[in-house]
């Protein structure tokens, strides 16, 4: 606690009218709030101070969900409250395990890393980088058996079927059909059977060999009692006609695996820069994107597909996990991504994590995106200044704010927010941070001259 900096008070007098004294009299008002977690600040209304975990909360009672939202304006210190409650204090507090996705290159005296480094240097951070480069970059595989073979329905967690679905449509630019749905199932099941017989991983270059070439188990509908598809046997389908309806997506694949955006980044076995199988297994993992273009479709897809393989991976994991989606905002455009990262959301609490999505203008996202959902089911929400009134008025609207907070969103000063709690009151929150967590959040050495801040 010295060394976090939480040992030193201060006494500060609060202001406050006739009228609303009577709130602090201790016969009415609880002079002690509950603690659910590491101190995140002093509420603004009561000068009281402000504990947050999203565990705590749900352990109590006052939340159902386990995933948050923390929205607002570029510059007021939405990544300073994901490094320090939702990283720093996290692991060294509450023991979680920690995910995040870094996007931003941070100049750092003589380094250029991302804006995670500081804080990672305290932690014991595993990094990891996505790359094309394989000396220095991490493959994931889709069809990794890490990943099950099929989606759990039951709330469990997002499987293969899924991830092959929304790196096909995003290759073909367009939501699959009926047949291709069909032929992509089979080249899957068809690609796994065949990479077990070889006694390897299956990869996405089998499911297009697959797509190219199927074989009569791939014709749909009844067998006669000799195994024959009925379907051939009149003159229906026939395996020619089932390469039809996989062709445009066997097409669209390779040119992505081969030279198109995903070369390199997911094309063969899940290995880190030293060949090996990827550990990911650190309290906190950096997963650095900041050599993917920003708003590329690389950069939602892979997203998308490690979230994926690590609340996989967490399904047997025992303790509370935490994924940070730092501009989850960047797959909005796309179709397929975002309903599996709608599906990652609505399945965390079954692998016990939470899953923070960082957004800036909520009012960017269309009505009908399934990024929408994911925000308007978030029970715990950081809503940081806006300086546009229809994205002050979008968010209040979203979390069923009275009116008169439109204007306050408009001129809440840097490093405060409004904190939203599942059943317990929403409050106005001023963030603290100790002199060693404003070193890991400074992200203005730049800006001031001072590389080496």
């Amino acid at each position: 606690m010295r060394v976090v900096g939480w040992h030193r008070t201060v006494d500060r007098a609060g202001i406050t009218s006739t009228s609303q004294a009577v709130a602090l009299w201790p016969a009415l008002a609880a002079t002690r709030p509950r603690i659910v977690g590491p101190l995140m600040g002093e509420d603004l209304f009561t000068h009281l101070p402000v504990t947050h975990s999203v565990q705590g909360l749900y352990k109590m009672g006052a939340v159902s969900s386990t995933n948050v939202v923390i929205a607002g304006a570029i510059g007021l210190a939405k990544s300073s409250l994901s490094k320090v409650q939702y990283v720093f204090r996290a692991i060294s507090c509450d023991n979680n395990v920690t995910v995040v996705f870094d996007r931003k290159k941070q100049k750092d005296g003589d380094l250029l890393e991302g804006e995670y480094r500081r804080v990672a240097s305290l932690t014991k951070a595993q990094t990891v980088i996505v790359s094309r480069d394989p000396h220095r970059g991490t493959r994931i595989n889709p069809l990794d058996p890490m990943i099950s073979m099929t989606t759990d329905e039951s709330g469990g967690t997002v499987g293969q079927d899924a991830l092959l679905t929304m790196v096909a449509e995003t290759a073909k630019s367009a939501p699959l059909n009926v047949e291709e749905r069909y032929a992509l199932s089979r080249a899957h099941a068809e690609a796994t059977a065949r990479a077990r017989r070889e006694q390897r991983h299956p990869i996405l270059t089998d499911v297009v060999q697959a797509l190219y070439s199927p074989d009569t188990c791939s014709i749909p509908g009844p067998r006669n009692a000799d195994g024959t598809p009925l379907l051939q046997e009149r003159g229906v389908v026939d395996v020619d006609r089932v390469t039809e309806w996989g062709l445009t997506l066997a097409l669209a694949l390779e040119r992505y695996l081969s030279d198109g955006d995903l070369s390199g980044l997911l094309d063969g076995e899940s290995r880190g820069p030293d060949g090996q199988p990827p550990r990911l297994d650190a309290r906190l993992v950096v997963i650095d994107t900041s050599a993917l273009a920003e708003g590329s479709t690389a950069l939602s897809l892979m997203m998308a597909i490690y979230a994926t393989y690590l609340t996989n991976r967490w399904a047997a994991t025992p303790g509370f996990k935490t994924l940070i989606l730092e501009e989850a905002y960047s797959a909005t455009n796309l179709t397929a991504v975002p309903l599996v990262l709608r599906e990652l959301v609505k399945r965390a609490r079954g692998v016990g994590a939470s899953v923070v999505s960082v957004f800036h203008h909520i009012s960017d996202i269309p009505a009908d995106s399934p990024m929408r959902s994911i925000i308007q089911e978030a029970q715990v929400a950081h809503i940081f200044g806006q300086d546009q009134p229809n994205d002050a008025l979008d968010l209040v609207q979203t979390f069923n704010l009275p009116d008169a907070l439109v204007e306050t969103v408009q001129s809440l000063p840097k490093g405060v927010h409004i904190y939203v709690r599942g059943k317990l009151p929403t409050t106005i929150v001023q963030g603290f941070r100790t002199p060693l967590e404003e070193w890991f959040t400074d992200t203005d050495a730049q800006m001031r001259g001072d590389g080496d801040a």
